[in-house]
């Protein structure tokens, strides 16, 4: 008489295969995650720069011109008046204007002796309520 074996096949049950795609599945949304962040590290610096750069800029065109820019775009222009050729222009690109995440930054000049002699923001990410302000901005 012969004795029927249930000969098993090597392998892995389902169980198994379940557990090991959960853990992978969780690695990943880590490893996402860590990805994410150090992003949004970089986009914030990136617009600390740029608003440094601005604050710069700034700088030179009051010290050439006698006064700030009524808007950014000045920068860019030939201002008008006796001191107008001492402006050499700027060292800034027109993307210099924009945060790391494409939004143009909010500029206002707060007038003569006013201080801070303006207000230079960046709305900061999407969907966050935190501006960034530029360190000239901040003087008081």
């Amino acid at each position: 008489m012969k004795v029927q074996t249930n000969h098993l096949k090597p392998g892995y049950s389902l169980i198994e295969l379940g557990i090991a795609l959960g853990l992978i599945s969780m690695l990943m949304l880590g490893g996402f995650a860590i990805i994410r962040q150090i992003t949004s590290s970089n986009n914030k610096s990136t617009t600390e720069n740029r608003l440094r750069a601005l604050d710069t800029e700034l700088e030179r065109y009051k010290i050439s011109v006698g006064d700030y820019p009524k808007d950014l775009e000045e920068l860019f222009q030939a201002p008008q008046g006796a001191n107008a050729r001492k402006w050499s222009g700027t060292n800034l690109e027109e993307k210099d204007l924009e945060d790391a995440w494409g939004q143009r930054f909010d500029y206002a000049p707060n007038g003569k002796g006013a201080q801070p002699p303006y207000d230079l923001t960046s709305k900061g990410a999407p969907g966050s309520t935190a501006p960034i302000y530029s360190a000239r901005s901040q003087e008081a």
